[in-house]
Order: structure tokens, then sequence, then C-alpha cells
């Protein structure tokens, strides 16, 4: 199957327009809505432009605080209704990633999740899954064994695995019917890999996004669980799901910050 890349570009605003000191939280923004290019608003501002489907930002770092969020079509008036709204409370420290997505009916939505790092021993990776498309429940088979059960769009479930190559499907839940995959997918040593699956099974529109994150090494010996040399700039990496990571990231000068030009990779599996 087709394998589609998209990439897109942050402006120093969206990275610097709010001031952020040691009560500082981060936020990633991840676009899982087939079809829809929009334009993102940050108490009232508008920090995103043309910000299509299969995108995601690097974490970007905010003060402590209120925010309200709102989406609208891409190039829509800043006075018009948004497609999406939601106010989002952010506290010191906080990691979240702010997913707009299709529900289970096909709605558009917008989910939160909390980016926990997940202490792991040496040689060892971790994977999240979230579902985040038009699917009914679903089972996740890792290596061929139902590692996760009945898995509905409130999920956010993980696990441990040994670094390497990995089978991943996911099913109908309680049943063998195949809803994507398998997919092959390497992870490296003290990484933790957040899976996404979007879009919409009916209108078969589905596929999967996964970003990654550093874990913490388990004490007490301080041995680093990193050991890939595969870190990302000031942001998560993306990459192809078959075969290993390809991470695209590009670090720009800019007058009060960077400008990320970042890319994220689609694989459809073998059907």
């Amino acid at each position: 199957m087709r394998r589609v890349l998209t990439r897109f570009v942050l402006v120093a605003a969206a990275l610097a327009a709010i001031p952020a000191g040691a009560n500082a939280a981060t936020i990633t923004v991840v676009h899982g809505i087939p079809g829809f290019k929009a334009d993102v608003y940050l108490n009232g501002a508008k920090r995103l432009v043309g910000f299509q489907a299969g995108q995601m930002t690097p974490p970007v770092t905010l003060a402590a605080g209120r925010y309200s969020i709102a989406v609208r079509p891409a190039g829509a008036a800043a006075s018009s209704r948004p497609v999406l709204a939601r106010v989002l409370v952010l506290h010191a420290t906080d990691a979240i990633s702010i997913v707009a997505h299709l529900d289970r009916h096909g709605r558009p939505v917008i989910t939160t999740y909390h980016d926990q790092r997940i202490s792991l021993a040496p040689g060892r990776a971790a994977i999240i899954v979230r579902p985040a498309a038009a699917l009914p429940p679903i089972d996740v088979l890792v290596d061929g064994a139902r590692t996760f059960a009945n898995l509905g769009q409130d999920a956010n479930v993980s696990t441990s695995l040994p670094a390497g190559t990995h089978q991943i499907s996911f099913v109908v839940a309680g049943t063998s019917r195949l809803v994507w995959g398998p997919t092959k997918v390497t992870v490296l040593a003290g990484k933790l890999y957040a899976i996404y699956p979007v879009g919409s099974l009916k209108q078969r529109t589905l596929d999967q996004l996964v970003s990654t994150f550093s874990a913490r090494a388990l004490p007490p010996n301080g041995v680093p669980a990193g050991t890939s040399g595969l870190a990302a700039v000031n942001g998560p990496e993306l990459g192809r799901l078959a075969g290993g990571f390809d991470p695209r990231l590009v670090l720009l000068g800019g007058m009060a910050a960077a400008v990320l030009l970042c890319g994220a990779v689609f694989v459809r599996p073998r059907r």
C-alpha cells in the first residue's frame, strides 16, 4: 500500500508566543482527522496555520495556567464558530498531548493525554496504545499475543518489551477480525512509543501515527536506558513503522524561537 509523508512548519511565534518560566508545562498537538485542514488558535491567537491530518507538533513549552483551544477550518475567520473547542488547565511540569480525532461514531473530538515518563530497565522499551479512530473496541496483539483487550477511545495503556523489532496488530475486541496490521515496529532501548490509530475504519481512512519520548532508567545502577543516538531535538521522534525509524527534524534559527520542520510518516500495512 502507498505511504503518505506530510510535512509542516511551526513558525517561531507559535513556540515563543507565551513566556514560560520555572512553572512551565509542555503540550504536543496531534491532528488525526482525515481530510480536514485546520487553523489552531490558542487563547484567541492563531498558532498553527494549515495544520493537516497526520501532523503533530514537537512539545511546546507554556507557562502553567488556563488556555482556550479552538480549531477552525483553514482560512476561516477568527470570529467564526470553531469546529472544536477545549479549555485546558496546565499545571507546572505537566506534559500533555492534545489529539484532534474522530470518535467511535466518526464525529470530530479533542482528547487530552498525560505523557507520563515510564521507568525502564536497561535494554527495554515501552509502547502506549491510544485509540483515536472511528473504530469498535479493539484488542492489541504484540508478537501474536493478545497484550491489550477491549480498548475503547478512553484507553491509554502501556507495556514494556525488549528493544528490537516486534509485530503489532489490531483486531475487533474478542475476535480475530483484523482491522489493522500486522506492522513491524522497531523499538529502541530507553524509548517510549505512543501509538495512535487515527481515521475511520468505515470510511477506509484508517492510519497509524507514532511518536516517541525518552523514558527514565531504573535505579539504582544509573545505567543509561537510551543508547540509540536518535534523540530528537526539542521534540518527539516521528518515523516509519515498518523497518525502523526515519526522523526528519531540521532546526533553523529564529528571533525568539526555532522554526521546526517536522515529518510524520504513515505506513499502510499489507492486508
